[in-house]
């Protein structure tokens, strides 16, 4: 492909910055689905602030553990571009694919959800990396038994958070050099947290949705926003009478996911016909 492309192809640059380049949609995992368009500038400052957030060099190896179709690959559609990457791609996350792949081709840099750490970390016969391999992972918090399974074989794990409305991670974990001093539980208690805003962003806040002003930096102050009591009383207030949950069911082990982390709607669609009418 690349030998029969035209070297002296112009590229068509777009009249204006906020023209859109892409068109993502949600899984309606956080609420209801719904598309998001990026405009051109939006995605240069997101794969800008993707590549400075994690420190991603020139030629870096990427392997793709995560979907495209995943905001984009967190941006690092374009970012890899940017820096010369070489891309390695997979058809399925398997570890023993990926452990392959990491030593067939000297993969430096790699992204994916808790559960994928968790399927490398669970490997049977794994052994530890011949060279390290920068690894991101986002979403749902990863347990720090996990990350320090993870970090115990050779990756180096850093951890973020975003959505699909803002095309990337927004939030990161902002480690600091002497953390690297600490017991390695430690650290990964410390991985396991994000919070610090990236590069290319001005401001961000959590905010009481009723007053508009911020919430107090402490745990009471966000439990209370998202107790059980509010959440119900939201349902009542503004959803048809008819899809307000008659029942609540809350569930001591881990919930079914993908192999990309996201949850499974219709496996616990099935664990609740299971479970037949409640009063």
């Amino acid at each position: 492909m690349v030998e029969n492309g035209d070297p002296g192809f112009k590229w068509v640059q777009p009249k204006s910055e906020w023209d859109p380049v892409v068109l993502n949609y949600t899984s309606g995992t956080p609420s209801s689905p719904k598309g998001v368009v990026q405009s051109h500038r939006g995605i240069f400052i997101v794969s800008a602030a993707a590549l400075i957030d994690w420190g991603v060099p020139k030629q870096p190896v990427y392997l793709w553990a995560l979907p495209i179709f995943h905001t984009n690959g967190w941006s690092h559609v374009w970012g890899m571009a940017a820096v010369g990457g070489t891309n390695i791609c997979l058809r399925k996350v398997e570890a023993s694919t990926i452990y392959s792949l990491i030593d067939r081709h000297g993969v430096t840099h790699m992204s994916g959800a808790p559960v994928v750490l968790n399927i490398l970390t669970k490997s049977p016969d794994v052994e530890p990396l011949r060279n390290p391999v920068h690894i991101i992972t986002a979403g749902a918090p990863p347990p720090e038994a996990v990350i320090l399974r993870t970090e115990s074989l050779g990756f180096v794990v850093s951890h973020g958070y975003g959505l699909t409305e803002t095309a990337w991670l927004v939030v990161s974990c902002a480690w600091k050099q002497k953390w690297n001093t600490f017991p390695a539980s430690e650290r990964a208690r410390l991985k396991a947290r994000q919070g610090v805003t990236v590069a290319g962003f001005t401001e961000m806040d959590v905010v009481n949705p009723s007053t508009g002003e911020s919430v107090k930096r402490d745990g009471p102050g966000f439990s209370r926003g998202s107790s059980f009591e509010r959440w119900v009383l939201n349902a009542r207030n503004n959803m048809p009478h008819f899809m307000v949950p008659k029942t609540v069911v809350f569930k001591d082990d881990q919930l079914p996911r993908t192999s990309t982390g996201k949850i499974q709607k219709f496996v616990l669609k099935e664990i609740a016909k299971g479970m037949g009418p409640k009063t």
